[in-house]
């Protein structure tokens, strides 16, 4: 089976219908504006102001978001639903932090290494959240506290891209909806706002294929390649659609293109290594794991699994060091489980 790869950094189908204008997705109800401003102080520090900030969009006693990934949401909605994705919480985080007087922006992962499957697409998963900078420092919040293995550092974004995000995300679930007018306008909307924006341009190739428009399907994800020639999820769309059409020539063309780009793509390496992982194949795993540092070696996770491979083969120094890399590299529980792990080799 062919799969279509689609951006999307929710994986749900529930939306609304319109297509809000930018002031509407960023708009703080009054209701939220009047409890906001009775538990964040106008007086307080830029720390205490953020520090009640979190408290109150997460805790128990204050909103209690919770990491929701059925529909992409406005301000408004995460506050009436008391739940969202990354990109709906950013969207609600970044507005209040504003409205309280701190300096908040969002940022981007351009793609974590997740891919999620649904009804024959399978997901290439981005992922946002909010940086705010003090007086004393600057802190990532984030409703996802899981470790991310992403192909790039965190990087500042405007709020149009915010934005354009919030319509791609919206275009694609509204897509995967049946809607596919809805569809066509929230990403046209994206890609108005970001005309760059790889993953509305790969939707928005998969919508014209839904549509039977090959044509337009192959401009869009020209259009996708043209501005990232790396970028797997164009790739493997092109492969799909030529495939499904009959023409084997571009199907060959595109399929040795993608080749290429992951014979250099430390990723792919170590999915392969954690497919032989799972197979019990540890020689083929340590392989793959080995190559994915050589590509990108201040991975700790690559390292990690080298040391898992290299124990279950018998060969505990190598275990050992890699372990040691591991623990290097990373930080905070996760460097706490290295350790643990090293202080039990050791015994």
């Amino acid at each position: 089976m062919n799969f279509l790869f689609v951006a999307l950094l929710s994986s749900g189908l529930a939306v609304e219908p319109a297509l809000p204008d930018a002031e509407t997705v960023f708009a703080i109800p009054d209701p939220l504006r009047i409890e906001l401003h009775r538990v964040v102080p106008a007086r307080a520090s830029d720390e205490n102001k953020l520090r009640n900030l979190v408290d109150f969009v997460f805790g128990d006693a204050g909103l209690d978001l919770s990491y929701d990934t059925s529909t992409t949401r406005t301000v408004a909605e995460t506050y009436r639903d008391r739940a969202g994705n990354c990109v709906s919480v950013t969207l609600l985080f970044v507005a209040l932090a504003r409205e309280v007087g701190l300096q908040a922006q969002p940022q981007e992962f351009e793609q974590i290494l997740t891919w999620q499957l649904h009804e024959s697409v399978l997901y290439s998963v981005g992922h946002v959240n909010t940086r705010v900078r003090t007086s004393r420092s600057l802190y990532v919040v984030d409703i996802d506290g899981s470790p991310k293995l992403a192909r790039n550092e965190p990087e500042p974004i405007s709020d149009e891209r915010l934005l354009a995000h919030f319509y791609g995300n919206r275009g694609a679930e509204l897509m995967l909806a049946g809607r596919h007018a809805e569809a066509d306008s929230h990403l046209r909307a994206a890609l108005a706002l970001q005309p760059d924006f790889v993953p509305a341009w790969n939707n928005l190739g998969v919508l014209r294929m839904r549509e039977s428009d090959i044509d337009a399907a192959i401009a869009a994800f020209h259009s996708a390649h043209d501005i990232a020639k790396q970028n797997i999820s164009t790739l493997l769309n092109l492969i799909a659609l030529h495939g499904r059409s009959g023409n084997t020539r571009e199907q060959s063309k595109w399929q040795r293109r993608l080749e290429r780009v992951r014979r250099n793509d430390p990723f792919y390496h170590y999915l392969l290594a954690l497919e032989a992982e799972q197979h019990q194949d540890y020689t083929g795993a340590g392989e793959h794991f080995r190559r994915a540092i050589r590509l990108r070696e201040g991975e700790h996770l690559f390292h990690f699994g080298l040391a898992r491979a290299a124990y279950h083969n018998g060969q505990l120094e190598e275990a050992a060091r890699a372990l040691a890399r591991a623990h290097t590299l990373s930080a905070g529980a996760q460097r706490n489980l290295y350790q643990a792990k090293l202080e039990s080799l050791s015994h």
